[in-house]
């Protein structure tokens, strides 16, 4: 019994921070990293002027 209840706390411990690091490799997949962001920033800055 213990044994089991000991596992499933494993298991949500391990489960819980991968919930957002899914969300950050999707974001940087989606938007790009810093260097990136901040390129289009720039591109944007420049083609506007």
């Amino acid at each position: 019994m213990r044994a089991h209840a000991i596992m499933g706390l494993i298991h949500r411990a391990n489960y819980l921070p991968d919930r957002p690091i899914a969300a950050l490799e999707k974001q940087f997949v989606e938007e790009g990293g810093s260097s990136e962001r901040l390129a289009a920033r720039l591109a944007f800055r420049i083609g506007t002027r």
